[in-house]
């Protein structure tokens, strides 16, 4: 099995940062094992709950579904969608916590979650601005590297906020 940093290295929104950057990114990063026991899903997440951080699938297979007031799986939303290994959901969530628009619960057997904490995350470009350009978003050949864009304009904003502190006395 992999390591945290291993893992880290072959996600293609970390593949441009450092050893140094990927050590640290791993370092804030928890591991939680999940197991569907009895036929019991185990849940990962809940719809309407906060999320400020990153969740990556790194083994099993995990699947999230929208559900409407009176319960219903609402199956035309993005979010009801399954997730692989290697995918994770909303890296916006790193800088900006926000509720959870599905329930995701673990569809395999077992399996394991990796999860950044958002505020550590950006206590960590915050002490290390430099990592904010290797997140850059870029696409090729079909496949998106870096931040989302959405992702990239919060770590920008971050960036713009170092260099405005400035004292006004």
């Amino acid at each position: 099995m992999a390591s945290k940093q291993e893992f880290l290295a072959e996600l293609p929104i970390f593949a441009d940062l450092s050893e140094s950057a990927l050590e640290a990114v791993a370092q804030i990063t928890s591991e939680y094992a999940f197991q569907r026991t009895d036929d019991k899903e185990a849940v990962i997440a809940y719809q309407r709950d906060v999320a400020n951080g990153l969740y990556i699938v790194k083994e099993g297979r995990l699947y999230g579904r929208v559900m409407d007031n009176s319960g219903k799986i609402v199956l035309d939303r993005p979010e009801t969608r399954a997730y692989a290994p290697g995918e994770y959901f909303n890296d916006l969530w790193l800088f900006v916590p926000t509720p959870h628009p599905a329930t995701v619960k673990g569809s395999s057997s077992e399996g394991r979650v990796l999860v950044i904490d958002g505020p550590a995350f950006v206590r960590l470009l915050e002490a290390y601005p430099a990592v904010i350009d290797d997140l850059a978003p870029r696409d090729e050949d079909g496949v998106r590297y870096g931040l989302s864009d959405a992702g990239w304009a919060e770590a920008q904003k971050l960036k713009l906020r170092g260099r405005v502190r400035v004292s006004s006395a």
